[in-house]
This record gives C-alpha cells, sequence and structure tokens, in this order.
C-alpha cells in the first residue's frame, strides 16, 4: 500500500551564476577602491571636531537623527540586491 506524502517544494538553482573569475585588474581595482574607503574613512574621522563645530548644535542633531536612517537605507538596498537575483535565480517544482 502507497502512503501519500505531503507535497514537497523543490528548489533548483542554476550553478552558472556563481561562477566568479579573478582577473588581475579585478583584484586591483578592489583594492584601490578599498584603500580609497579607507582614506576617506580616515579624513572624516581626522575633521570630525571641527565639522561638529561647524554645524552647531542643531546641524549634529540633525546629522545624528539622519545618519541611522541613511544606513537603515544602504542596508536594504543591499538584502535587496542579493535577494532579487537569488529569487529570479529560484524555480520552485511542486511534486504531489
Amino acid at each position: 500500500m502507497m502512503m501519500k506524502s505531503a507535497p514537497a517544494a523543490t528548489f533548483v538553482m542554476s550553478q552558472s551564476q556563481f561562477l566568479l573569475e579573478l582577473h588581475p585588474l579585478t583584484i586591483f581595482a578592489a583594492l584601490i577602491g578599498s584603500a580609497l574607503i579607507a582614506l576617506s574613512i580616515f579624513l572624516c574621522y581626522g575633521f570630525a571636531d571641527r565639522l561638529a563645530r561647524v554645524l552647531g548644535p542643531t546641524g549634529m542633531s540633525v546629522m545624528i537623527k539622519l545618519s541611522p536612517f541613511l544606513l537603515l537605507c544602504i542596508g536594504a538596498q543591499i538584502v535587496w540586491n542579493g535577494t532579487k537575483p537569488l529569487l529570479e535565480s529560484v524555480t520552485v517544482h511542486i511534486a504531489p
């Protein structure tokens, strides 16, 4: 006697989308980009006290409230950029 099983979902992802070719120019560009970001962070921290004096208490209050919102927007965009291709590449087959 055969028993009926509950429907099962099978997810199939194509492997071709996850292949990554590491070209030396790509690695060099990533290193340069990382160095520029590190330099900009260093400069921002170095001049933070001067910027705080220029903005004043009201400007700093605005910056303190605006920064988390901008970080949330950037995080949501990163999540969406990762989730959208994943959802587009997944095929759902429901077996009876």
